[in-house]
């Protein structure tokens, strides 16, 4: 690992450090890599060109991790390089933010560890797409063609559950939830009134 600062005008000439794999393992307070500055136990081998923190920090979706700024340090910036969290809006990958000066502690919630705004895979994506045009087609098809008019109870129930799931992702993510929430009220009630009209 190298660093160097660059300093121009009348200020001193840059300055190149460098330290190998053996300073690099006093440099770890989980989860966080010190690579300029000092966090927790851990202090970087490289010296810092003024009092300063630079953190490289991996979270596994889901986990969660508070960073206290140090005494005096009252300016602070995030870059995402993989994944999305919550600070507590959400940052995507490529994303970077600096927040308003302050010494108040900042709470940090990995929401996915690849890329892209959700962490979901193509495949799952294109599945859950395929799923919410069948459930929608069960609905209308069998009843207008009078063609095993019960699916459309089942294809309800099936619709109502995706969409149910789909309220707790975005409500987890702070992201609204209006869109799926009218689309489980509308196949809930073909739930109710299919369930009652079997009765």
């Amino acid at each position: 690992m190298k660093t160097q600062t660059v300093r121009r005008d009348c200020c001193p000439p840059a300055v190149s450090s460098g330290c190998g794999p053996a300073a690099v393992s006093g440099m770890v307070a989980a989860p966080a890599l010190v690579l300029v500055g000092s966090y927790g136990s851990a202090t970087s081998a490289i010296q810092a060109p003024s009092p300063m923190n630079y953190l490289a920090v991996h979270l596994k979706a889901g986990e969660r991790w508070n960073y206290q700024p140090p005494a005096g340090h009252t300016v602070l910036w995030t870059a995402v390089g993989r994944g999305s969290v919550l600070v507590p809006d959400e940052l995507q990958q490529g994303e970077l933010v600096a927040f308003r000066p302050s010494s108040a502690a900042i709470k940090f919630e990995a929401q996915s560890e690849k890329n892209g705004p959700t962490g979901i895979t193509r495949g799952l994506t294109t599945f859950i797409g395929v799923a919410e045009i069948a459930g929608g087609l069960g609905i209308v098809l069998p009843m207008a063609t009078n063609i095993a008019p019960s699916l459309s109870l089942w294809a309800a129930v099936g619709l109502s559950t995706i969409m149910l799931l789909a309220i707790g992702f975005h409500l987890r993510r702070h992201e609204s939830a209006v869109a799926p929430g009218i689309l489980f009220l509308l196949a809930a009630f073909v739930v109710f009134g299919r369930f009652s009209h079997l009765r």
